[in-house]
């Protein structure tokens, strides 16, 4: 994943179709309004200091918090990135999940310099990534976004308050059989830009990190499939459909999908099942496709 420092970079650098979300002086109070007095100080120790601004929203799937954080580049609002994450796991108020792939370190310095919230001891392990469990200042949101929070808060309450949440401690794994070896691999969620399919990416551990192994499915163009039904990369694609039946991730269905001389297998993914191994992937496949209601009825028939 892009460093939040990159990530920043490129986006400033980028032209500005697409990527203006708000013009300066318009929209709600709070959040990432430019006039809103409540701005802080980014500084990833490179020697720039960015001005930044905090926007509060509510996950739809669980009504975990969410929270955004905004610049301002040449008189238009700018969404440099997502501070939070989601598993699908209702947490307890003002918690959530940071993502470690961007500048961590530097990101908790920034929380802590500004009195935003404080690290917990646990973590939620999910693909091949480990995601610290943190939990916002309740006052200081207010202060930052009072709109936002105030929508969050709501929904929270109408959710109602949980306690003692269970996270996934261990990166979860399946043997892949191949013709050199058998492999130990982690699974990560996403789903390509293009048409919001399904995508699945194979992860092995070398040297002590998780590196890219392959890709279980393929972006065929024309075909915008139905959420969760992906089609089969072609590389090891006999090793790729026996990954998928042996561990039960899905369904192999009878028609096949063609992109020039090629046919590729379609599988029906099994969401549940991808969720054992990646919760904040499938959170934020759900998300994208409206799903939630699909995936808790799969978990009520699961139990």
């Amino acid at each position: 994943m892009q460093s939040a420092l990159k990530l920043m970079k490129n986006i400033l650098k980028r032209e500005k179709k697409g990527f203006c979300l708000q013009r300066a002086g318009a929209g709600r109070k709070g959040g990432y309004v430019m006039e809103q007095e409540e701005k802080l100080s980014l500084d990833f120790g490179n020697g720039e200091i960015y001005e930044v601004w905090l926007e509060v929203a509510t996950y739809p799937a669980d009504k975990n918090i969410k929270v955004c954080v905004y610049t301002e580049k040449e008189e238009e609002i700018w969404k440099l990135f997502e501070l939070t994450t989601d598993m699908g796991i209702p947490l307890e108020k003002n918690q959530t999940f940071l993502l470690p792939g961007y500048d961590l370190e530097q990101i908790v310095e920034f929380i802590k310099k500004n009195g935003i919230g404080q690290l917990k001891e646990e973590i939620c392990c999910s693909g091949c990534m480990e995601y610290p469990l943190f939990e916002f200042q309740e006052e200081t949101l207010k202060k930052l976004d009072p709109e936002g929070y105030a929508a969050y808060e709501q929904a929270y309450q109408e959710r109602g308050e949980v306690k003692n949440p269970e996270f996934q401690k261990e990166i979860k794994t399946a043997d892949f059989q191949w013709a050199y070896e058998t492999e130990e691999l982690a699974l990560r969620v996403d789903y390509y830009a293009m048409n919001q399919n399904l995508y699945v990416e194979l992860y092995s551990k070398e040297d002590g990190a998780w590196e890219p192994f392959s890709d279980l499915t393929v972006n065929l163009p024309g075909y915008c499939l139905e959420p969760g039904t992906a089609c089969i990369s072609g590389d090891f694609s006999k090793e790729n459909i026996q990954f998928i039946q042996e561990h039960g991730l899905g369904t192999l269905l009878p028609w096949k999908a063609q992109s020039g001389m090629g046919q590729y297998a379609v599988v029906k993914f099994h969401l549940e099942e991808l969720r054992k191994f990646d919760q904040a992937g499938v959170a934020a496949f759900c998300n994208q496709h409206g799903l939630q209601k699909t995936m808790q009825e799969e978990r009520r028939q699961s139990r």
